[in-house]
């Protein structure tokens, strides 16, 4: 009689003759079957089993899922099923099939490392998390690492327990291939890396391999008699050095895998005469760890880097549930997890090993890094049970000069370049270099060409607080930094649409850095520092939607020290202020604001300050309705612009202009206004481009072209949209709606104004929710929206500014 082939390493399958199941309806559908086929001379209660596979729910619940999970068994397996299921007990009859876990454990009694090896497809039930599958995992590992270990006649030496490696697939592979090439590869790295770990998978490949621990030797002179000990030869005859006895063990047990591990403090002159040594010996091949290099003729260095986010997500998940069995989180909040930790194994682990008590929420705000009660559940080493304790030690190998410029790279966040890392380090070419052979620093290439360094989070945390005064020349250098490449500025051809709002946004975390180092200091000198990024920063916070953190962090700039900085500096961080408190519609305000930087900046010299604040002079006074005023002070700004040679500035108060034409209902001038101003922005590549489309948008309204309306409201929210200006694209597709309105289409206009409300309220601007729910209100007919618009301006004191609103 033919039998089924049941097969649970690396995924459920069963087999019988042609007919093959291996898709199950559940989960636990597939348990059932390898739990059975697992302990096949067993016959198992029904309530046992019940409680087994769902532990999770009252045993009522048990049994009917055990009886729906049996049923779909023989429906799936059909009348060749194995299954026998009284009413107190089920098993399989264990003459009717055969399984690879019991053909893996022959190979394994027999000796047979090949075919143990090639069966062993995979963890048995992978993504299975119940304690016993977890229990049989570590068991069938234990026993694979056996096999592996002892099929070339040398004594068994590999650890044991380190659990399964996740990721490091290129990295493994380039190390064999190395191997296969050279006499000496070193894996280089900070402590916690998983240098370790990635070893014993490469042993576990090679073939014969002798693993020998340095991590409790005290000095390079008795490495010699660890690998003595590692080979089980007994001690020399006096005067016989032990490296000769070494040497010929190693010849004559042919090819051979030659592991060092934990070699950095041992680095010396005379641990490189014996590597070399060793790796002169026929047929053999050496693999050391080290958190630096050895310095040797044959070394390749290979740095191992942290995990991605993908792979560090699984084995935090994977630790996680050896701890806690039921822990539940999802793969984006372990992902995040991941990143916050800088995909750094041992920290993974550790933050694992917390699951069984902590929440990923509480996990991930950190505070446990000094901390060493941990992680004994998951067989960490007690050495390595305090993060920060390993982290210190990989840093306290650095050269001094090394280690001062690590500790001050810890000020950046999110990244920095070359430049950068001079300017506040002092860290040169050669020392960025060095740290990222040694995984302190991670490099990358962007799209514009250059190569972006970053430090991983867990070893910011340690290095903090070694920095000294490097928070103060950070500052300085994005205050450099911003003022010159402000997005209000023409940058150099060739240019791109937004080209200076992402440098602006690579450096945003940086650049908020920097500014809370300003905002915490009560220097006058410091805060002046940070009333400079305030002042140059504007378009960045205005385009990303951002107002409320620009008033917020204008003010606290000003306050207190901010006081006493220079008054014309001052006066450039008011303008700032002013378009935020104008975005919030506090236009009286923001008028308040502008004059009062005017009367600083107009006791200097003719610059661009000078001629931006004339400019929001004019933007002010045409909220309030002083037209005069307002063509005045933008005539001003005009002739400073032009003055100083900014054509990009000139356009833009030049469009303004435009705009104030067309309130007055001159409408040829603002055509032509608007029409100069777009031929400039379209020249320059200019973010104004979507607000001059829907200028050209207001003037066709207003002659009643609703078609041309409409197509160029669409363009200007096409723009926005590709700017990411939220605020910007839904003025400009409530006004689509209200084009659309005018020309009878309705319904269209319905939905498009319902978008344009959805989208005020994700960024929160409550000014256009109320203009958005006006609009709706005048496209529906429906009173009730109306009063809802009249009930944020009363909620959030809001000035009833504009057509929309005016006639609530």
């Amino acid at each position: 009689m033919a039998q089924w082939r049941i097969e649970v390493l690396g995924g459920v399958r069963a087999s019988y003759g042609e007919r093959v199941v291996d898709r199950f309806p559940t989960q636990r559908t597939a348990a059932l079957l390898a739990y059975l086929a697992l302990f096949p001379r067993v016959a198992h209660p029904r309530e046992a089993l019940a409680e087994t596979l769902w532990s999770d729910a009252d045993p009522e619940s048990q049994r009917h899922s055990l009886r729906l999970a049996l049923s779909r068994l023989r429906a799936l397996l059909g009348s060749e099923h194995p299954l026998e299921a009284g009413r107190s007990m089920v098993r399989l009859d264990p003459a009717r099939f055969v399984t690879d876990v019991a053909e893996f454990e022959g190979a394994v009694a027999r000796g047979d490392a090949r075919t143990a090896h090639k069966l062993y497809a995979g963890p048995l039930l992978p993504g299975h998390y119940e304690e016993w599958v977890i229990d049989q995992q570590a068991r069938l590992e234990a026993l694979l690492e056996t096999i592996v270990e002892s099929d070339g006649g040398l004594p068994p030496t590999l650890p044991q327990g380190l659990g399964k490696l996740f990721g490091r697939e290129a990295e493994r592979l380039r190390i064999l291939a190395l191997l296969e090439e050279g006499r000496q590869v070193t894996l280089t790295g900070p402590g916690g890396m998983g240098k370790t770990r990635l070893a014993v998978a490469v042993s576990r490949e090679h073939g014969q391999a002798v693993w020998v621990s340095l991590v409790d030797l005290l000095a390079p002179d008795q490495v010699a008699d660890a690998l003595r000990m590692a080979l089980r030869l007994p001690a020399p005859a006096p005067g016989f050095p032990v490296v000769d006895m070494v040497a010929r063990e190693l010849t004559e047990v042919g090819p051979v895998l030659l592991v060092l591990d934990n070699a950095e403090h041992l680095v010396s002159e005379e641990l490189s005469v014996l590597v070399r040594r060793l790796a002169e010996i026929p047929g053999v091949s050496l693999l050391v760890t080290s958190r630096r290099a050895l310095g040797t003729a044959y070394e390749t260095e290979v740095p191992v880097g942290p995990l991605d986010e993908v792979d560090g997500a699984a084995l935090f998940e994977e630790r996680a549930r050896r701890a806690r069995p039921g822990v539940n989180s999802s793969e984006e909040a372990r992902r995040a997890l991941a990143r916050r930790l800088g995909g750094m194994p041992l920290a993974l682990e550790l933050a694992a090993a917390r699951a069984g008590v902590q929440g990923l929420a509480e996990i991930e705000a950190g505070g446990w890094a000094k901390e060493n009660a941990f992680g004994g559940s998951l067989g960490i080493p007690v050495r390595q049970r305090s993060l920060s304790a390993v982290l210190r030690d990989s840093l306290a190998l650095l050269p001094e000069k090394r280690g001062v410029a690590f500790a001050r790279l810890s000020v950046f966040r999110g990244g920095f370049d070359a430049a950068a890392a001079f300017a506040v380090a002092e860290a040169d070419l050669a020392t960025l270099d060095d740290l990222r052979r040694w995984s302190l620093i991670v490099a990358s290439d962007e799209p514009d060409g250059s190569v972006r360094f970053r430090m991983l989070e867990p070893l910011r945390d340690v290095a903090q607080d070694e920095r000294g005064e490097a928070e103060i020349a950070h500052a300085r250098y994005f205050a450099d930094w911003v003022e010159a490449n402000r997005a209000d500025d023409l940058p150099p051809p060739p240019r791109r649409l937004g080209q200076r709002l992402a440098l602006q946004e690579r450096e945003r975390d940086n650049i908020r850095a920097a500014l809370e180092t300003c905002r915490a200091s009560g220097a006058p000198s410091l805060r002046e520092v940070g009333l400079r990024i305030v002042a140059a920063y504007w378009t960045y916070w205005f385009i990303r939607n951002a107002g409320t953190e620009m008033e917020e962090t204008a003010k606290a700039m000003l306050e207190g020290a901010g006081e006493a900085a220079d008054s014309r500096i001052q006066a450039a961080a008011r303008l700032s202020l002013a378009l935020a408190l104008r975005e919030r519609g506090a236009r009286e305000e923001a008028a308040a604001e502008v004059k009062s930087a005017l009367i600083s900046l107009r006791e200097g010299s003719r610059d661009r300050n000078l001629a931006f604040a004339w400019h929001l002079r004019g933007f002010s006074q045409a909220d309030l309705g002083h037209g005069e005023e307002a063509e005045g002070a933008y005539l001003e700004a005009e002739t400073i612009w032009k003055e100083i040679g900014d054509d990009r500035n000139f356009s833009i108060t030049r469009h303004n202009r435009g705009m104030l034409a067309a309130e007055r209902g001159d409408l040829d001038s603002a055509e032509r206004l608007v029409g100069e101003a777009m031929d400039l922005f379209r020249a320059h590549c200019s973010t104004y481009e979507g607000i001059g489309n829907s200028t050209i948008g207001d003037i066709r309204r207003a002659r009643s072209d609703y078609a041309g309306a409409a197509a160029a409201y669409a363009e200007a929210a096409r723009f926005h949209r590709q700017m990411g200006y939220v605020r910007g694209w839904a003025q400009n597709e409530r006004d689509y709606a209200f084009s659309l309105h005018a020309q009878g289409r309705s319904e269209e206009a319905k939905r498009w104004a319902e978008g344009a409300l959805a989208a005020f309220r994700r960024v929160g601007d409550r000014h256009g929710e109320a203009t958005a729910l006006a609009a709706l209100a005048q496209i529906t007919g429906e009173a009730w929206l109306a009063d809802e618009a009249r009930g944020i301006l009363v909620r959030y004191n809001l000035p009833a500014v504009g057509g929309l609103l005016a006639g609530l």
